[in-house]
């Protein structure tokens, strides 16, 4: 850690219990992973101290909320089939109030001033590449503006991997990676999903008319 900070690193952590995350702020890295609050049992307890204490540390947090929708919707289809072992009937039981409760952490990381970053784990079985814009949908149900949603997905995620000299927002002389997309993400995140344009450093790397 010191090390890291030394050279002018960020330090980031994967964390998924309430002891690694009490862990981790007093450590004082600069992003939690995950950050779930998870309990032994499989059920989350969000706690709003140490969220202040996250917020008074200038911890970022990627809160990965989809992929326990993506979890959800998987394991429904499977029941439908009737081939759900014990273990994912459980977990199945448990998604609801597990969502919930994701549901408020982000409110409340929000609430006590944590800065949250958008990202969804892709890579995992049921959570693909290319599907970022349903993460900024699940912020969006949780409780954010589209504008919070889309600033956690660019500005936000460049101050935590303090990139915002390069990246994050659309100035001169920063790196033109940009997106257009048909309607207004503002008023409508799942506009995100319909890319029309990708520009990669100036360059257009992908275009649909």
């Amino acid at each position: 850690m010191e090390t890291a900070h030394k050279l002018g690193l960020p330090v980031a952590a994967h964390c998924r219990g309430i002891p690694g995350i009490e862990n981790c702020v007093e450590a004082r890295v600069n992003q939690i992973e995950h950050a779930c609050f998870e309990l032994p049992d499989g059920t989350l307890r969000f706690g709003p101290q140490v969220a202040d204490r996250m917020a008074a540390a200038g911890i970022h947090v990627t809160p990965t909320i989809q992929l326990y929708r993506d979890v959800q919707a998987h394991l429904k289809r499977k029941k439908h089939k009737r081939r759900l072992t014990r273990d994912e009937s459980r977990r199945l039981r448990l998604l609801p109030s597990v969502l919930e409760e994701k549901y408020r952490a982000l409110r409340g990381f929000m609430a006590a001033g944590v800065r949250c970053v958008a990202g969804n784990d892709a890579g995992l079985p049921y959570t693909g590449f290319g599907q970022l814009w349903r993460e900024l949908t699940t912020m969006v149900d949780s409780g954010m503006s589209p504008f919070q949603a889309i600033e956690a997905a660019t500005s936000n995620a460049a101050q935590a991997l303090h990139l915002t000299d390069t990246i994050g927002s659309i100035q001169p002389g920063k790196q033109a990676d940009l997106i257009a997309v048909d309607g207004d993400p503002t008023r409508d995140i799942n506009a995100l999903s319909r890319v029309r344009l990708v520009m990669r450093v100036g360059r257009i790397v992908f275009q649909n008319q």
